[in-house]
């Protein structure tokens, strides 16, 4: 919820002096439920996002946001997770594993390299258990059978829970993902292995996030050094978010609209305060709705336009802006095209809302059908750059 005034929430500054003790309090709690299945439980705060609108009126108001920062505990733990397995078995002469896909891992000169290829080619063995493994000097060289690959497997397992390490990683490699890991690492050619599928149970590491607590956040935030006409509006999109063991909120901003902004966050006294400071007007071409030509009409006298602007665009308190449109004559083709330019592009000054402009000169001819083709523009001004805005046409009209 977003609450706008011009007074910052008394019970602010409490809260968020009390921030930091509420979330050692959360740690130590965490910590005291660590059991011998779970890892230690990680704190994480789901950010808030909210839209602040800046208009003309509020400039240097302040806005109040009141946020409900919500605290999750993201734990890992081991599973018995139901799943599909596999039991493969190849004769000696299937695969030898040489048009395997390794990754690289027998040409790998670092630890870190051979770590990376063994985790990518092994479905199975994860990143932390590959570490393991290659510590442990496990893969010295290419199993030359998927017998040899299942047996080092195996007693590289082994070897990790004499150490302490206690996965059955094994299961994972040959059971579930056996059938996969044969194909993929060589051993399986031309689908010459049996394969016998079956349910099984396999202890998986899960991660999981769970509701922890809301914390209160109270910031004031200001918006200030920017150019906008009274009909005009920018957005920002503000996130709100906490870390532990610090009490002060976690704040990013993104911005839409007439300006370009930087978000500048201070903290004094319990108070969390952000200036949306401008930094430069964004100068658009002028909207191609702010003028358009009602009617092309034809009399004895020649051609006439009736021309409409848009109020807003209309260059009061622009300093030395003028609204100028750029328009020019074409006699139409049998197929409704531009035949000729009859009368070459000139530029108009609009000051009203409604216009009559008399059409004179150029190559116009009784008895041909012409319409007229205009852009606009405001030039000078601190609002829009002067360039003309897209090309727009009449209908067209016998004279």
């Amino acid at each position: 919820m977003v609450t706008l005034g011009h007074k910052t929430n008394p019970k602010g500054e409490k809260l968020m002096k009390s921030l930091l003790s509420i979330v050692s309090l959360m740690v130590a709690f965490s910590a005291a439920n660590v059991s011998a299945q779970y890892g230690a439980p990680v704190l994480k705060a789901v950010p808030q996002t909210f839209n602040v609108t800046i208009s003309p009126q509020n400039k240097n108001v302040p806005q109040i946001i009141n946020a409900n920062i919500q605290i999750n505990q993201v734990v890992t733990r081991w599973e018995n997770v139901r799943t599909t397995c596999s039991q493969v078995d190849c004769s000696d002469t299937t695969g030898d594993g040489s048009r395997g896909n390794w990754n690289g891992l027998w040409s790998a000169y670092s630890r870190a390299d051979k770590v990376r290829a063994l985790a990518a080619s092994v479905k199975g063995i994860g990143r932390s258990t590959a570490e393991k493994l290659i510590d442990a000097g496990s893969f010295r060289y290419r199993p030359e059978s998927w017998r040899q690959f299942s047996a080092h497997i195996r007693s590289s397992e082994q070897t990790l829970k004499a150490q302490g390490y206690n996965y059955n990683f094994a299961e994972n490699v040959l059971g579930q993902y056996g059938a996969e890991n044969a194909i993929n690492l060589g051993y399986n050619t031309g689908n010459a292995c049996q394969t016998r599928y079956y349910d099984c149970t396999i202890p998986q590491e899960v991660t999981r996030e769970e509701f922890y607590r809301v914390v209160p956040v109270t910031v004031e935030v200001v918006a200030t050094n920017y150019l906008l006409q009274s009909f005009e509006t920018d957005r920002a999109e503000i996130s709100l978010s906490i870390e532990p063991f610090n009490s002060n909120p976690v704040v990013s901003a993104s911005f839409s609209g007439h300006n370009n902004y930087q978000a500048l966050q201070s903290n004094e006294y319990g108070r969390t305060k952000i200036t949306l400071q401008g930094t430069g007007r964004i100068l658009n071409r002028l909207p191609s709705d702010a003028v358009n030509v009602v009617s092309l009409t034809s009399d004895s006298m020649g051609l006439s336009m009736l021309v409409s602007v848009n109020g807003n665009y209309l260059p009061r308190g622009d300093g030395a802006s003028r609204l100028i449109m750029q328009y020019e004559v074409c006699r139409t083709s049998w197929v409704g095209t531009c035949y000729e330019v009859a009368l070459p592009a000139r530029d108009v000054e609009l000051n009203s809302t409604s216009q009559s402009i008399r059409i004179e000169g150029g190559n116009i001819k009784r008895g041909s059908k012409y319409y007229v083709r205009f852009k606009a523009a405001r030039i000078n001004s601190m609002f829009y750059d002067s360039k003309l805005n897209s090309s727009k046409e009449t209908s067209s009209v016998k004279f």
